[in-house]
Formats: C-alpha cells, sequence, structure tokens
C-alpha cells in the first residue's frame, strides 16, 4: 500500500481539487527523493528552491502519512 502522498505546489495558497497532488508513495523517503533541492545564493546567504521530477520550481511541499491522517 502506498500510504505517503506528496502534495507540492507554486503558490502560497493550495490549488483546488486534486491540482497539487504529485503522486503516491510507499515510502516517506520515496517521496522525499522525488523532490529536488537546489540551492543558490542571495545577498550572500544560501537558499534553497525545489522542484519535483515532472514540474518546474514549486515553492512549497508537504508529504502526509495516509495512515496517521485517517487515524486521527
Amino acid at each position: 500500500m502506498k500510504k505517503f502522498l506528496l502534495l507540492a505546489g507554486e503558490d502560497y495558497y493550495p490549488r483546488a481539487y486534486t491540482e497539487n497532488w504529485i503522486g503516491c508513495f510507499a515510502t516517506r523517503e520515496e517521496a522525499e527523493n522525488t523532490i529536488i533541492k537546489e540551492p543558490f545564493e542571495y545577498k550572500g546567504k544560501t537558499l534553497y528552491r525545489y522542484k519535483t521530477n515532472d514540474t518546474d520550481y514549486v515553492d512549497w511541499y508537504d508529504i502526509v502519512d495516509l495512515e496517521e491522517w485517517m487515524n486521527k
């Protein structure tokens, strides 16, 4: 069973329905490995931007453990 849901988006606010749904994964590590973290320099600081294998850059992402969420 794939119980980890990866959501990601380009805007601060989530989109309607399933537009932020990237995929379901068997392990948290598998979901985390889908997010590519790229460092860049800004005003002397190292910041990060994120993207997924199939999308352009995203502003946020979240990994949801569906089993934990259902048992709340």
